[in-house]
């Protein structure tokens, strides 16, 4: 009886696990959204750029791509 119902036991704690694992990952990360979030403005910039035909610009915003959400110091 105890090996069956550690058996089911067992089953739930994965069960339990995955969904919790999925349920983490599927969501971007800070770092991702403000990444999405700033590749928008980079592409509207580049947009009015190739409307007006000045082609030799430099996007403000794309340094600030690469820049982390959260900066620590260790």
């Amino acid at each position: 009886m105890n090996s069956r119902l550690l058996q089911h036991s067992s089953r739930l704690v994965l069960v339990l696990g995955s969904l919790w694992l999925v349920a983490c990952t599927t969501q971007p990360t800070p770092n991702e959204a403000n990444y999405m979030a700033c590749q928008a403005l980079v592409e509207k910039d580049r947009a009015a750029a190739r409307k007006s035909r000045f082609y030799s610009y430099k996007p403000r915003k794309f340094d600030a791509c690469r820049a982390p959400y959260r900066f620590t110091l260790e």
